[in-house]
């Protein structure tokens, strides 16, 4: 049974993570609120991604892992052709939904972590949704894995993080290039099959110590 609720731990040090993303031998991927078992998985290939989700007093932090040796730098204005990872989160009633995006794009020979907040709307902040400035990010390629790091403080979120409340969230993968995504991973539903459909089809995560 795919679990629809997750328990988000607080991180004290978002100093120890940066750290630990130059030196992935040390992340403790075991841990990780979502492993590649919770994921409904459309593909032509084999990968195993996962990600973890903490909170401070700041904010959220995701990390995530995906591993996949055919990195082709994206185009933060067609995220939806390129490899990416989107976070799909709402407070607790399901009010507020918003929806990031975060793509690895290369810049003069340096892979770099892009973050948006997508939003179909004709008075979208054109600054958010292309490079959403307030989120703090980074990531490294080793030709093998992508492994990023997001921070979105509470100012983007629905609502200000704290201990005891919850958020209703969604997660999605997807790896390729533009006409050609050859891998597809998604919880705790696929987006056509729930999450695009809003937060009473997303599932639940909570904040504790």
């Amino acid at each position: 049974i795919r679990p629809l609720n997750l328990i988000s731990k607080k991180e004290m040090s978002n100093t120890s993570v940066n750290s630990k993303l130059n030196n992935p031998s040390s992340l403790e991927k075991s841990s990780w609120v979502l492993s590649p078992e919770h994921f409904l998985i459309s593909d032509t290939i084999s990968l195993s991604p996962c990600a973890d989700i903490s909170w401070n007093n700041k904010g959220l932090q995701i990390l995530f892992s995906l591993p996949f040796t055919d990195l082709i730098s994206g185009d933060p204005a067609w995220f939806w052709d390129h490899t990416n990872a989107e976070l799909f989160i709402a407070d607790e009633n399901g009010k507020n939904p918003k929806q990031f995006w975060f793509i690895p794009v290369k810049e003069n020979d340096k892979w770099i972590l892009k973050v948006g907040e997508w939003k179909k709307r004709f008075d979208a902040n054109a600054e958010n949704i292309l490079d959403d400035i307030r989120c703090d990010t980074s990531m490294t390629y080793n030709g093998n894995e992508i492994l990023g790091k997001v921070f979105i403080p509470n100012e983007a979120l629905p609502q200000k993080i704290e201990q005891g409340k919850s958020f209703r969230i969604a997660y999605t993968f997807q790896a390729g290039k533009p006409m050609s995504i050859i891998y597809k991973a998604s919880w705790p539903k696929t987006k056509g099959d729930g999450i695009l459909d809003g937060p009473s089809h997303w599932g639940k995560i909570k904040f504790t110590e």
